[in-house]
């Protein structure tokens, strides 16, 4: 574990001013902060308990070289101001300092001390004077230490010069306030606890607590927490507000700890889903119930330090509330959990280096029945590896970006429109033209330019034979082959061009906009190669009234090919393709031939590499490095096993299953949504298999009543239905008879038959929307609660 991490930024100028003193100087002597209040509303316990060791904040501190009255009013003398920079280190300057002073002994030393140094700058009152020293980190004060080397002398011997007794601390004071400040850090600093809080479901009030400065939690039916003295208690209130069997135990815990627990001056790590951390904050009050709030009246007041959004490749815990003071680390250099955590969010540690940036090409399947939340997982976990801001991206880049989105008429019309009328050849050698054929990998760029051309040319051209003429029509040519761009047509019929052109010539990055390095689609029964690789494409009029005399064809690239390209043209980013519902596809006709490039070790610079032609526009191709391609599939439409087996070989597979754990906190009115979804998925995987269970994402949302009906009205009923095709006995086997009719009318046959003896079971739903249903009496007969007995 690096101590630096969790060391409070006072501290570490603390030890690097002893290792100063230790090393360089032993006659460097300097002062610490002497008393503090335990009963500090800011910094709970006290600023010692905080780290604080100098006078000054969180964003400063002031370490005093000259002792005056004592040392009890430092700030008032001269010393080193030492303040943390955005990037990991230190800005300092020399302060002299002295309102107030009326002893003029003492404001001529300040003066005269003042004077030593080159440079020294004084505010406009003349009772405070500053010199710049410069940026340093902890890893190399060289600055400062060089400094001091040549400044501190100056101070001791104008301190001494002066007939001011014992301005510089001798070595006895000094010690003693060294042995003063370790006995304050040792009785002042209280155990700290680091909590994992989640406010509310996925995080969703973390934006107003934040603001009001306060955690809180729900299960409002409870009343005041402080009423309650033990577990048992809460447990027996869980039971009689809101109903349901089992232990309870992570609701019993997070009640009790919320209110009992938690300190002032421990760090609540505020975390939404398993892989994201919102912020932290210290806690500053003890538990209060605030009844003027609608919802989650058990609140705290918290100093919330940071409000923002890091993801993290290890795994959250799921419950509300959970210490994690005591869980150890694995795999890196800290020894427990929290300290990760806290230096991922100070900056000091970035995660998911080894998704962002990783050796090697990735290609993945996710698979598992639907609801589990694979597209869910694309879009939360992996979409923002794959995104850059506009800031991160060089001139260069962008140009080639702006190329990349641009049709081969748009950058000819740009390439005219910087070089002026020219021929063919001049246009061919226009960077933007360049740029396009390296991004097309054609090897008909001229033909292409000529086609282009004719083919937005003004019809009242001459020399200009093409009959199929496509909108814009822009250029024009001249008897002796010049190609022109004619502007007035441009304003009128593609201005675009302008801002495209000047988009180039004045990039001014937007440090707001993202760039998407990604493409997502998704597979169906109509998807073809000719979407994804390539395919030959009919021009169409621009303009739906016109009638199309002569029909052209062209060669366009499909979403995978052009992503392959602009991947292939960044070798310092990495690209991904995400694929929905993959199996859906046909996907041995859609991949054709790059099945085979596909794999990691065939693509472009790898130890096999191999490029095919394609069959249409006849180029070399090979699939680049730096793509991944992530694909999900819905095993309750198909199994792994029936997918091709060649695309089998080719991708590394994740399964996702429900996780009934994401719904444990979730209850309505004594139905347990966790207790719901095992006990449903147990019947199905008997009476079906696993991989037709039923996934969790479609109960996250429900806060009431209402939303569990429609879940089941909308969501469940259908795919049982699908699941057991219309076998309504083994669907009563896993929800229960309540969902269906009990009475229905007897049947009377036009004959009666031999070998027909009774009649069978018939099964219809009842309406939902039917005010007697009670969804509620449903899935109690569903999980087998009985219901009480009522007195009236």
């Amino acid at each position: 574990m690096n101590k630096n991490s969790i060391m409070h930024f006072h501290q570490k100028i603390h030890e690097l001013l002893l290792t100063y003193r230790e090393k360089h100087n032993k006659n460097f002597k300097f002062l610490v902060r002497q008393r503090a209040s335990t009963n500090d509303k800011k910094y709970p316990g006290g600023k010692f308990a905080h780290g604080l060791v100098f006078q000054g904040t969180e964003k400063y501190c002031f370490v005093g070289l000259l002792d005056k009255s004592g040392g009890a009013n430092s700030t008032k003398s001269g010393g080193l101001v030492i303040s943390p920079t955005q990037h990991d280190g230190f800005k300092a300057h020399f302060e002299i300092v002295f309102p107030g002073i009326e002893d003029l002994e003492i404001i001529a030393f300040y003066k005269e001390l003042a004077a030593k140094f080159a440079g020294i700058k004084w505010d406009k009152k003349g009772e405070r004077a500053w010199l710049n020293i410069g940026e340093f980190t902890i890893d190399d004060p060289s600055l400062l230490y060089k400094w001091l080397d040549k400044n501190y002398s100056i101070i001791t011997e104008t301190a001494s010069n002066s007939r001011i007794e014992n301005i510089i601390p001798n070595e006895v004071r000094f010690k003693k306030l060294q042995d003063n400040l370790e006995l304050r850090l040792k009785s002042d600093r209280k155990p700290i606890n680091y909590w994992i809080y989640s406010p509310g479901r996925s995080a969703e009030h973390w934006n107003s607590f934040y603001e009001e400065g306060i955690m809180a939690i729900g299960w409002d039916e409870l009343g005041d927490l402080s009423q309650y003295d033990t577990k048992d208690d809460i447990y027996s209130a869980l039971q009689e507000n809101y109903g349901g069997e089992g232990s309870k135990k992570n609701n019993v815990a997070a009640n009790f700890e919320f209110s009992k627990e938690i300190k002032i001056g421990d760090i609540v790590i505020v975390k939404k889903g398993k892989h994201e951390l919102l912020g932290y904050g210290i806690v500053t009050s003890d538990y209060y119930h605030n009844n003027s709030k609608e919802e989650y009246k058990s609140s705290r007041t918290v100093d919330w330090k940071v409000n923002g959004n890091w993801k993290t490749s290890h795994s959250l815990v799921l419950k509300t509330l959970t210490n994690i003071t005591n869980y150890k680390s694995d795999g890196d250099n800290y020894e427990f959990f929290y300290q990760r955590l806290m230096a991922l969010m100070k900056g000091e540690k970035k995660e998911l280096e080894t998704i962002q940036n990783p050796k090697k090409s990735i290609n993945q399947i996710l698979f598992g029945p639907p609801g589990t939340g694979k597209t869910y997982f694309l879009k939360d976990q992996l979409f923002d590896n794959y995104t850059v801001k506009e800031t991160s991206i060089s001139k260069e880049q962008h140009f080639e970006n702006v190329v990349s989105n641009s049709s081969w008429w748009q950058v000819i019309g740009i390439a005219l429109l910087e070089i002026g009328d020219s021929k063919v050849t001049e246009i061919f050698n226009n960077k933007w033209i360049e740029k396009k054929a390296s991004l097309s990998n054609s090897k008909t760029i001229r033909p292409t330019l000529w086609g282009q051309l004719q083919s937005h040319t003004i019809n009242e051209c001459e020399f200009v034979k093409v009959a199929n003429r496509q909108q814009p029509l822009i250029f024009n040519k001249r008897e002796d082959s010049t190609w022109e761009i004619l502007e007035d047509e441009v304003k009128e019929l593609a201005p675009e061009l302008y801002d495209i052109k000047d988009s180039v010539d004045n990039y001014n990055p937007n440090p707001d906009k993202i760039i998407k390095n990604y493409d997502f689609v998704t597979f169906h029964q109509s998807f073809a190669y000719e979407d994804f690789i390539e395919g030959i494409k009919p021009i169409l009029p621009e303009n739906e009234a016109e009638e199309s005399i002569d029909l052209g064809y062209k060669i366009e690239d499909g979403v995978f090919k052009k992503l392959c390209l602009k991947a292939k043209n960044d070798s310092n980013n990495r690209y991904a393709i995400f694929i929905d519902e993959i199996n859906r596809g046909n996907v041995s006709a859609i991949f054709g031939e790059l099945i085979t490039l596909i794999e990691i070790d065939k693509r472009t610079g790898a130890k096999n590499e191999l490029s095919i032609k394609l069959p249409y526009s006849k180029e070399l191709f090979s699939v680049p490095s730096n793509l991944d391609i992530y694909g999900t599939m819905n095993t309750a439409d198909r199994s792994v096993e029936a997918l091709d087996t060649a695309l089998r070989r080719r991708f590394s597979f994740q399964e996702m299953m429900p996780n009934p754990e994401l719904l444990t906190d979730i209850e309505i009115e004594g139905i347990n949504l966790a207790q719901l979804l095992t006990t449903i998925n147990e019947r199905i995987e008997v009476l079906v298999d696993r991989d037709h269970t039923i996934g969790h994402s479609y109960f996250l949302n429900v806060k009431s009543k209402e939303d569990l009906k429609n879940v089941f009205k909308d969501k469940v009923i259908p795919l049982l239905q699908e699941y057991f095709f219309g076998d309504y006995s083994k669907m009563e086997m896993v929800i229960g008879s309540y969902f269906f009719m009990e009475k229905l009318n007897k049947v009377t046959f036009a004959v009666s038959n031999d070998n027909y003896f009774e009649e069978r079971k018939r099964y219809v739903f009842k309406d939902f929307d039917q005010p007697d249903f009670d969804i509620i009496t449903a899935l109690k007969g569903l999980l087998g609660i009985k219901e009480e007995n009522k007195e009236e």
